[in-house]
């Protein structure tokens, strides 16, 4: 059997010839399998890969198109530091005002620094921070006046987080506080800020000492043309000066520098401010026809700018009144000025919720001021001396706020009639007051018809 089938194994080459004929087309299909799994391999990952980079496209795309309101900034500012710069802010922002927006601060950020202001259109204060590390930030917005008071409470390390319409604080005790931010396209521009260069430069602490006695004489609102003190430079010498009409106060210094010839007229909004000068050494002063600027650098890193609108009203020549009514004033009395302080406050006493009125009588022996109301009178004697016998009549509030000022052991008063003007400086300055200036104080006596 096993002979036979040999036999018929050898007799059958058509079989043989299949057989190799399907192992060869198997070893190819196999073979073609195993390509095109590799060229679909190849393919999912090609495809994988478009993919990829069509979707990074879309996200760049997305990044690029997304507003910059949208974009979150983030700061870190020292709160001693903001704090500082605002602290005068707040009162150039008012609540109640006709355009709303002005009850807002202007907050700018850029690469170096940063910006608040305040406005209600007569009065402007900015503030500029210098940043100690710049930044990536270019942003600008407006919002609630509060964020002063707030930054003003919080503690150490501020961060200022800014995204879309919303402006966070938080600090380090992570207290958060939260602002609806407005258009700052509707917050009014003052290129001013910009725009005006100083042209006086001045010592801080005599500057101020000297407004706040010329304070003392300036006119109130409703004499908007008095309302103001002028400052005069000439000659190398700085002189401001005030009056309402019933007193004058001129205060001189001479000037380190020599200074060309300035005149500005501060009016009160820069007045009734002027203690935010009191931290810097210089002070800065800058004028045109409607504005006047004050800037100071409060430390290295912070500027503050105060911008006053004035109206361009001529201010009276002060001076050439005060030559014209003090051309003689051949009687000259001297007080003591402490005794002469405490007693006509002993005399105000009298006072019956109006204006009183104290009659100082002069003579060689001694001076003495009497006042007298419908109930009551008062009599008081000022340790003092004349030249010449006199009876005049004074505001005794005015007499005393112009006494108080003077610096001296002793008043001067200088007179020619009880109709017409006096004038009192100090006779010597105090060895404790480190005085550089010269003071004249000039008031009107009262006319009375009894």
């Amino acid at each position: 059997m096993t002979r036979t089938k040999a036999k018929a194994k050898q007799s059958n080459p058509v079989v043989e010839e299949a057989e190799t004929i399907t192992t060869e087309d198997s070893l190819a299909f196999s073979e073609t399998v195993l390509e095109t799994g590799e060229e679909a391999q190849i393919s999912t990952e090609a495809n994988t890969k478009v993919s990829s980079e069509v979707q990074e496209q879309k996200e760049t795309v997305k990044r690029k198109s997304k507003p910059k309101n949208d974009i979150e900034n983030v700061l870190l500012v020292q709160q001693s530091i903001l704090a500082t710069a605002l602290e005068g802010i707040k009162r150039a922002v008012s609540a109640k005002t006709v355009n709303p927006v002005l009850a807002n601060v202007m907050l700018v950020i850029t690469t170096d620094q940063i910006k608040v202001l305040g406005s209600n259109l007569g009065l402007t204060i900015e503030a500029t921070i210098k940043l100690k590390d710049k930044t990536t930030i270019n942003t600008k917005t407006a919002l609630s006046g509060e964020f002063i008071e707030v930054v003003k409470r919080c503690k150490g390390l501020l961060k200022i987080t800014i995204k879309r319409n919303m402006l966070q604080i938080e600090d380090t005790n992570n207290s958060k506080f939260e602002f609806s931010c407005i258009d700052p396209s509707d917050f009014p521009e003052f290129s001013q800020l910009e725009s005006m260069k100083p042209s006086l430069t001045l010592d801080t602490k005599t500057f101020i000492e000297m407004i706040n006695l010329c304070k003392l004489s300036m006119a109130g609102k409703e004499n908007y043309i008095l309302e103001g003190i002028e400052v005069l430079v000439s000659n190398n010498v700085l002189k401001c000066q005030a009056t309402n009409g019933h007193k004058v106060t001129q205060v001189s210094t001479k000037l380190q520098e020599v200074s060309q010839e300035e005149r500005f007229v501060l009016r009160n909004g820069i007045v009734s401010n002027i203690d935010l000068l009191k931290n810097s050494c210089i002070v800065q002063l800058a004028c045109e026809e409607t504005h006047v600027m004050v800037l100071v650098q409060l430390n290295e890193l912070t500027v503050v700018k105060i911008l006053e609108t004035v109206m361009s009203t001529q201010f009276p020549d002060i001076q050439f009144a005060v030559d014209n009514k003090c051309k003689k004033l051949p009687i000259i009395a001297t007080m003591n000025t402490e005794d002469a302080l405490n007693k006509l406050k002993q005399l105000d006493g009298v006072r019956q919720d109006k204006e009183l009125y104290a009659r100082l009588n002069f003579s060689k022996v001694g001076i003495t001021a009497t006042a007298t109301e419908e109930m009551v009178s008062g009599q008081v004697d000022l340790a003092g001396e004349c030249n010449s016998e006199f009876t005049i009549l004074f505001n005794i509030a005015y007499l005393s706020r112009l006494i108080q000022s003077i610096q001296a052991e002793k008043v001067r008063l200088e007179m020619s009639s009880p109709t017409n003007i006096t004038r009192l400086t100090p006779v010597d300055t105090c060895d404790s007051a480190e005085q550089t200036w010269e003071l004249k104080h000039y008031l009107m006596p009262v006319q009375h018809k009894n």
